[in-house]
């Protein structure tokens, strides 16, 4: 087994040997050359703690006990402009409170001074880093523009002087800048100046504050995520900070803030120790669908894989945490991987925004494993690649991804938060946590297992086509879509918590091919929704007194060729013994069809249908029969079959054999 080491802050693909105390830059030298068995190990991005803070059910503020940031300024007042410039306050396009700061440069406008903002006396020697929202309709490099922190009121004489980084058009970018030192104890204004002349374009800044030096525990900024639980919580993106009040970020970096709610807290209301990350900011590709990092290798089988984790402590080899990056806007592909044939395991992994997180080219039957993976603010296909052979994502937490048109975890380009286009047996999915997933599915699959899913405020929490079992789905608060879609296949669900009002919706209905279902069980409650109806258990409409009856309503009008069927009881039957089983059928129209059926070639001596059908009017209990006489012992299902109408109901109760 052959370990290299990775550190995108203090690593050098040049120098470096890919030791602990040498380690590389980046993924694409680490993984160079290795294979099954192998293992590319990525520094932790530490997580500390805040202190205790207030998080509060559908809110998207948490309170800290104390503040850990100054604002300078929340870009909701007017600033003073040069000539050929004119700034206003957007409510159109802010990230934070009511406005942004606006600033239209005319073309007459060369470099120097923008314009200014007179501020009340600030002290902030305790701080030595800003952070701030920046958006161009150019793009911008690093420097074109910089804020200055004077120590007169008018902008002109500046204390400090924070270039604003590479920023691609018309994004969002949230920025923090290290100045290497304490910043000015006398400020009076804050300037923006242009460096470079970009011609006529309008930029657009909000939320500019102050934060703790880098490498302190405290250094709260726009650029760290926030969370209740270092391992079995999710890290969420955050939009702005006001003194003691930290506002959650949204799914999308590219949305104006005011009047959303898709990215607010959904869970306990308490006060608990909270954590940050200061997310390492990677550097910003040259398109949206550019890769800031690659895995070049691959394991052999599925036996041998290579494995790239994060979170490790270099100085004394151990895994004590996660590996949190993110370019701050949604450019660029995070993780790359080259067109592997074999198996890739990532793990203990974090990704803060981004138009893809992970992108894989892939050949022949190649396998997947995530595990402890965690995804903030993320925005299109963040996971996205061709079919694999064989996949596990365990441990998955979504909190604030929106899929657009696209998808916010994908694994062959569909839309959705997990997609996994696979064979039956092949995929395994188990807890996913997914907070406020908007435009489509938490989890889609095409086949395999899935186990414990919770979905609050999610779009759709689960889609499905193919062969799938379901174990444990919570899905609180899912308000737009059905908790499952689906597109084809057999879909069982063992324990559901909650239903939405429209607990299934099939995609499209084939009246000539036998249609597909979604089977619910939780405690006594028993739910088959198929492509031409749903069969429930019922308590209000019994033929006795106790227990439930099979409530049959078709939502298709079909006939005889393919009703609405269900087995309501199995029975081992005895070679030559004469069997008669009977149920009790009650409808609610003499329109729909109700028969007793035990079908032929299920054991010998009953090769055709032995069928019962309803006479009885509606509203009315009848006992139906089927007699028959096996000649091999064996067991037998029998079914109520219904069809006729979209508005009726039979109710089926008290199966006897005799």
């Amino acid at each position: 087994m052959t370990v290299k080491y990775c550190d995108y802050v203090n690593g050098d693909d040049g120098t470096g040997d890919g030791s602990a105390g040498n380690p590389y830059k980046t993924k694409d030298q680490a993984s160079a050359g290795l294979t099954g068995g192998d293992e590319v190990r990525c520094a932790v991005t530490p997580a500390t703690s805040v202190g205790i803070a207030t998080w509060t059910d559908d809110s998207d503020i948490v309170t800290l006990a104390s503040a850990k940031t100054a604002t300078i300024c929340d870009c909701d007042d007017a600033w003073t402009d040069s000539a050929n410039v004119i700034s206003s306050n957007s409510a159109a396009y802010n990230k934070f409170l009511t406005n942004a700061l606006l600033v239209d440069i005319e073309p007459a406008f060369t470099t120097g001074k923008l314009c200014y903002l007179t501020l009340t006396e600030m002290d902030l020697s305790g701080y030595e880093q800003v952070s701030f929202w920046f958006r161009c309709t150019a793009a911008v490099s690093a420097g074109d523009y910089q804020i200055k922190l004077c120590s007169d009121t008018t902008g002109d004489t500046p204390v400090d002087t924070i270039n604003v980084p590479v920023c691609v058009s018309n994004q969002w970018r949230a920025c923090t800048v290290d100045t290497g030192g304490a910043l000015g104890a006398s400020i009076k204004s804050i300037a923006l100046y242009a460096v470079n002349d970009l011609g006529d374009v309008t930029l657009f800044v909000d939320s500019i504050i102050a934060c703790k030096a880098k490498g302190d525990p405290d250094a709260l900024s726009l650029t760290t995520v926030i969370s209740k639980n270092t391992s079995t919580e999710g890290w969420w993106p955050i939009t702005g900070i006001d003194g003691t009040t930290v506002y959650l970020g949204r799914t999308s970096v590219n949305d104006n803030y005011e009047g959303k709610t898709d990215h607010y807290y959904r869970g306990t209301t308490e006060s608990v120790t909270t954590y940050m990350i200061d997310v390492i900011e990677l550097d910003m590709p040259g398109g949206s669908y550019t890769a800031c990092e690659k895995i070049v290798s691959s394991g052999s089988s599925y036996q041998s894989w290579l494995k790239i984790s994060g979170g490790w402590d270099l100085s004394t080899q151990t895994q004590t945490g996660i590996t949190f990056q993110g370019t701050m806007t949604h450019q660029g592909v995070y993780l790359g991987v080259d067109a592997i044939t074999g198996s890739i395991w990532l793990e203990k992994l974090g990704f803060l925004y981004g138009t893809r997180v992970l992108q894989i080219a892939a050949t022949g039957d190649w396998g997947l494993i995530l595990e402890d993976m965690y995804f903030a603010g993320s925005i299109f296909n963040s996971l996205h690649s061709g079919n694999s052979g064989y996949s596990r994502y365990k441990n998955i937490y979504l909190v604030n991804c929106c899929t657009g048109n696209y998808n916010s975890f994908d694994t062959s380009d569909a839309t959705s938060n997990i997609y996994a286009r696979l064979g039956p047996t092949t995929c395994e999915i188990e807890n996913i946590y997914a907070w406020n997933g908007s435009s489509y599915c938490c989890v889609y699959t095409c086949g395999g297992t899935v186990r414990n899913v919770y979905a609050y405020h999610c779009y759709t929490p689960v889609q499905v086509s193919g062969v799938v079992y379901i174990y444990n789905l919570q899905t609180g608060g899912t308000s737009t879509n059905a908790d499952i879609r689906c597109y084809g296949g057999v879909c069982k669900v063992q324990n559901i918590d909650e239903y939405s009002s429209t607990p299934v919706e099939f995609i499209s209905t084939y009246a000539d091919e036998i249609p597909t279902e979604v089977s619910f069980t939780n405690g006594n409650d028993h739910r088959k929704y198929t492509g031409i109806g749903n069969v429930l258990s019922d308590e209000s409409v019994r033929h006795t007194d106790s227990g439930l009856s099979w409530k049959f309503s078709p939502t298709v009008d079909t006939d005889s060729n393919m009703p609405l069927r269900e087995v309501i009881g199995k029975f081992l039957c005895k070679a030559s013994i004469q069997v008669t089983i009977s149920a009790w059928f009650r409808r609610t129209n003499t329109g729909v069809t109700a028969k007793l059926v035990c079908k032929g070639g299920q054991i010998s001596g009953v090769e055709s249908d032995v069928t019962d059908s309803m006479s009885a009017a509606a509203d009315t209990w009848e006992q139906l029969s089927v007699t028959f006489t096996p000649t091999q012992t064996g067991v037998v299902e029998i079914e109520a079959q219904v069809y006729g109408g979209t508005t009726y109901s039979v109710y089926v109760d008290d199966v006897e054999a005799s």
